[in-house]
C-alpha cells in the first residue's frame, strides 16, 4: 500500500472536487426552454389580437433571449463593448 502525505491528499480532494458546471448548465437550459415557451406563448396571443408591434418586439426579444442562452461569452462581451462605450 502506498503512503499518501497530506498536501498530496489535499491536491486529490481540490482536483477531483465538482465544479457545478453541469448544474448550472441544466438550470441554463431549462430555465431557456421555460423561456423560449414563454415567449412562444406571448406571440401566439398577440398574433390572436393581430397586434403587430407587440409581434415585431417579441421576435426581437426572441432572438436576444436565443442569443444569450446559445452563446453566453458573446452576448456578454457586446454588452460590455457597449457599457463601456457609454462609460466614457
Amino acid at each position: 500500500m502506498k503512503f499518501i502525505s497530506g498536501l498530496e491528499k489535499i491536491n486529490y480532494v481540490a482536483t477531483t472536487a465538482p465544479t457545478g458546471d453541469g448544474f448550472k448548465n441544466w438550470i441554463l437550459q431549462i430555465g431557456g426552454n421555460f423561456l423560449i415557451a414563454g415567449v412562444a406563448i406571448f406571440l401566439l396571443v398577440n398574433f390572436a389580437r393581430q397586434s403587430i408591434g407587440r409581434i415585431i418586439g417579441v421576435v426581437v426579444l426572441g432572438g436576444f433571449c436565443a442569443w444569450f442562452l446559445n452563446s453566453p461569452d458573446s452576448f456578454l462581451g457586446v454588452l460590455r463593448g457597449i457599457a463601456e462605450l457609454f462609460g466614457q
